[in-house]
């Protein structure tokens, strides 16, 4: 046993270090009890060999005399000097030795070796639980002496050694377990930590294996005994696999839901216990508690800690081995932590997605999505990718069965050029978003077969739509009068830019070559930076701009900074913008309109916005500004096969343009100069004129997907150009990530949106803040269907009864239904009597007198509250959002103000649940706190 004892050995000396563990923590108890102690005697029965040893303990010189005889005894007690402690080592007790002898020694007698005294002495403690010596009787004692140097700065023992500390010292000493409390994710932590593999479980003393449930029951009480064997059995590193394969073998819905027969069940068990559980006695309800609580633990980890994953890595592949070997890998899907039931919840995703795609119904489709989210690997990078693209998919398959009739219809009746660039604004856009996070498939093969099958059949309908645009477009082409939610790409500078000028200054941010699916997801990532979409108030719905032709940099991107059709490069946009007649009158002659490109944008010797560029847009002198990022160009420009995210992080100039803006408090203008198409699959079409990407001069012959284009909006010779109106042809020999220049509904419809941010003081007269818009069946039909059926009110005792974590539970499980409703019309929502009486109560109206201007108008809480009514007194946030066309940054506010009056006397009437997104009202009692 190996014993720290602090020895100090000098030359020619004998090693005090090499006596017997007990005699040595038998001296040190003695000299921490009585430091001054300098004659001790000790009883002893065996010989020592040499008779003689010296050196240092507890900061203290000793010699210690093995002595054969009562006058061995008397000579070293005359020989000592008082320079160092004297130990006297004989087989001799206090009826052996004279009286003069006994009166020299320390306490007057020999100290007989005893392990709980010692151990008494040791840790000073004042005594002993007296159950411990006659429940485990000296075992336990010699064990906790012989690891005390282990123990002894980590272990806190107070006035009265207990079971407690005792095994908590014993998991110190033994097993490296120096957790504060022995709980099952303590041990589990413990037993993926660097301590657990230097404490092999088969060096523990026969008599602690045998009672280490004693230890666990103390916190785990039935599991202890399950515990305390697979540590003792089995390598301590094995414990969480061990207990990950438990949750799955005896998952409750392994069996019912199919994942294992009942009979590969009963096998996997007979197996996992004659292998890994070595027999242990324990039942199937114990087994699978274990395996709970294995799969939460990591579920925890991976959540909370940014290695998590990495911690456990080893443990879920070992998990996976063995459910292999007990041939239960099938039963992996039921696991929300190992990445076997991810996979498998892949393959079963895509299965269903398939049968939706095929037969139309999507409910095995949204219920196997609905198990990928729960899995936690989802929160990883890699994970979350593909649950991003699960999610693209299943929306796709909603607008491919919603769309499919409509889309019919509405081709068999002729639509006009600006129907179809309506429906792509406001459908278009999301669904080329979804098509293209789906193209290039997933690391699952049988789900990336999927993917590409129903891109494909997403392909198709975009090429019929694309066909009637093509058909059509002679009326854009001639530049007939637009509907008040389009505007030709040159009408932007008068129509859009001016207007917002007079009353603010302004900043155009110009992307060129953005299409409105690159839209989409780039102004997602605006709200997470506190800029706002408005909207005109007298058309109340979007707008975008349609491009020039051919939709091109040289013609769209002038027009739009010219405000008339032509062509020409930066030099010629840049004269045209600062001379803008509407932009001059409106702008000072001293601090004109002014345009940035590319070279203008970038700091000298750094990729930083240029520092001069900052300051004026962050000036307030410069009423009208305008800059142009190229980055969307840029990037079709290239062959890289690296997927892109559209957000500001990823555009580097654009965060920096953004803030300087905001300091400024101007209103941001984002639109583009044309869209794109990407390369889905495209076929060369050579040309023996003149041609760009996707347009040519040569109208002698007309190919299939071709068609002539004629107007004064088509610049070029004779106001004529050849363009494409499939997304499949290009006229460049080389393939790049996309093209433009065409005319598919990609190319000539242009996204256009005005921004403010939160925190601007002017408001814009004639504009209002909005929501970002989101068709329903990109939302997965979130929007409540109104009841039928009033919903009953709840009793105010069972409404208390129900726990917080049950309500909780409840709320996601309602989140959930709502997310996968099957859309319904919605009913006109009327107040109900309640609403109009509240009103008018004294209650309501001291409520709102005391919030002064942090209250919500009566209209905005009328609203609120009948929208909640009509749905039963529980509603999803995105719900509120939408209806009441309410932007998202503004609803912590709007539900804070809400409760401020409606919770009096800070009863929660209502109440909103952060995790789930859902806010819910007690009607029962909001009627009570306001006497209605």
């Amino acid at each position: 046993m190996n014993y720290s004892t602090k020895v100090e050995l000098s030359k020619n000396e004998a090693d005090l270090s090499k006596l017997p563990s007990p005699l040595l923590t038998q001296i040190q108890a003695v000299l921490r009890r009585a430091p001054n102690a300098d004659r001790i005697a000790i009883f002893w029965t065996d010989t020592l060999v040499p008779t003689e040893y010296t050196g240092r303990l507890e900061d203290t010189s000793i010699k210690l005399v093995y002595c054969v005889s009562e006058l061995a005894m008397r000579e070293a007690l005359v020989e000592h000097d008082g320079n160092n402690c004297l130990v006297l080592v004989a087989p001799f007790g206090v009826t052996d030795l004279a009286q003069d002898v006994l009166a020299r020694l320390w306490r007057n007698e020999p100290q007989r070796i005893s392990p709980w005294r010692t151990l008494e002495q040791l840790t000073r403690v004042q005594s002993i639980d007296p159950r411990l010596p006659k429940r485990y009787g000296k075992w336990m004692a010699e064990a906790l002496l012989s690891r005390y140097d282990r123990y002894e700065k980590s272990v806190h023992f107070g006035e009265v050694l207990d079971q407690e500390t005792a095994w908590q010292a014993l998991a110190v000493g033994y097993l490296g377990f120096n957790q504060q409390h022995s709980d099952l994710s303590s041990l589990f932590r413990w037993s993926i930590s660097n301590a657990s593999k230097h404490q092999p479980s088969n060096a523990l003393p026969a008599e602690m294996q045998e009672s280490i449930a004693d230890w666990l029951s103390i916190t785990l009480n039935g599991l202890a005994p399950v515990v305390g064997q697979l540590i003792v059995r089995q390598p301590v590193e094995d414990l969480l696999a061990i207990g990950l394969v438990c949750s799955v073998i005896y998952h409750p819905d392994a069996v019912k839901e199919g994942a294992l027969s009942y009979e590969q069940q009963f096998a996997a068990n007979i197996k996992l216990k004659e292998r890994q559980l070595n027999g242990i006695a324990c039942n199937t309800d114990s087994l699978a508690k274990f395996g709970e609580k294995a799969a939460l633990f990591v579920k925890d980890l991976i959540v909370s800690e940014p290695d998590g994953y990495q911690k456990v890595k080893n443990s879920i592949t070992k998990a996976e081995q063995l459910l292999a070997s007990v041939d239960a890998s099938d039963g992996a899907i039921c696991s929300n932590v190992l990445p076997a039931g991810f996979r498998l919840r892949l393959i079963t995703f895509g299965k269903a997605l398939e049968q939706a795609i095929k037969k139309g119904d999507t409910q095995p489709a949204q219920l196997a999505f609905r198990e990928l989210e729960l899995h936690v690997l989802g929160a990883l990078p890699g994970q979350r990718d593909q649950i991003e693209r699960a999610k693209m998919a299943l929306r796709l398959v909603h607008w491919l069965l919603d769309s499919q009739e409509t889309t019919q219809k509405a081709l068999e009746k002729n639509t006009n050029c600006s129907q179809l660039l309506k429906r792509y604004m406001d459908h278009g856009g999301f669904v080329d978003w979804a098509r293209t996070q789906i193209w290039f498939g997933d690391a699952e093969d049988a789900l990336s077969q999927v993917y590409q099958r129903l891109a494909e059949k997403i392909g198709d309908g975009r090429e019929a739509e694309n066909f009637e645009f093509g058909t059509s477009l002679e009326s854009i082409a001639k530049g007939d009068q637009l509907p008040s939610r389009l505007l030709y790409v040159e009408q932007a500078l008068e129509k859009i830019v001016a207007p917002i000028a007079e009353q603010s200054p302004v900043l155009l941010l110009v992307l060129d070559g953005m299409s409105q699916a690159v839209y989409r997801e780039l102004i997602e990532d605006f709200a997470n930076h506190n800029w706002v979409e408005l909207q005109r108030e007298d058309i109340g719905e979007s707008q975008s701009l349609v491009s020039a032709l051919p939709s091109i940099t040289q013609v769209s991107r002038y027009a739009l900074l010219s405000g008339e059709l032509g062509s020409g490069l930066a030099q010629e946009e840049k004269k045209n913008f600062t001379n803008h007649p509407l932009l001059k009158r409106i702008a000072s002659t001293k601090f004109p309109p002014k345009l940035f490109h590319k070279q203008d944008l970038q700091q000298s010797g750094s990729g930083s916005l240029n520092s001069e560029v900052r300051a004026l847009i962050a000036g307030t002198e410069h009423k009208i500004l305008a800059a142009v990022i190229n980055a969307v160009d840029d990037q079709l420009s290239s062959s890289s096969q690296v997927a892109f995210k559209w957000q500001l992080d990823s555009i580097r100039p654009l965060k920096q343009v953004l803030e300087a803006a905001r300091e400024s408090g101007r209103v941001v203008i984002v639109t583009s100069d044309h869209g794109h198409t990407l390369e889905h699959e495209t076929t060369y079409y050579s040309s023996s004129t003149e041609s760009g990407e996707r347009y040519h001069s040569d109208t002698k012959a007309i190919r299939e997907k071709e068609v002539i284009t004629k107007g004064i909006r088509v610049v070029g010779k004779d106001n004529t150009a050849v363009v494409p109106w499939s997304e499949k042809v290009r006229y460049s020999k080389s393939k790049n990530m996309g093209y433009h220049g065409g005319a598919s509904l990609q190319e000539a419809s242009i996204p256009l949106g005005v921004f403010s941010n939160s925190g601007a003081e002017n408001k814009l007269s004639g504009w209002k803040e909005v929501p970002l818009y989101r068709p329903d069946w990109w939302t997965l039909n979130t929007i409540s269907v109104v009841s039928e059926t009033p919903t009953p009110e709840i009793k105010q005792e069972e409404k208390k009864a129900e726990t917080k974590t049950a309500s909780k539970r409840k709320a996601t499980e309602e989140r959930i239904d709502d997310l996968f409703a099957e859309p319904e019309a919605t009913k006109k929502i009327t107040s109900e009597d309640w609403v109009e009486q509240l009103f008018d109560s004294a209650v309501y109206k001291d409520a709102q007198s005391r919030l002064g201007r942090m209250a919500i108008s009566k209209s905005e809480l009328k609203e609120f509250l009948t929208l909640l009514s009509a749905n039963g007194g529980q509603i999803m946030q995105a719900v509120v959002v939408r209806e009441l066309k309410k932007p998202e940054l503004r609803m912590r506010g709007f539900l804070s103000a809400a409760q401020r009056i409606l919770n009096v006397d800070g009863y929660p009437i209502l109440k909103v649940e952060r995790d789930s997104q859902t806010i819910m009202l007690d009607v029962r009692a909001l009627k009570t706190q306001f006497e209605l």
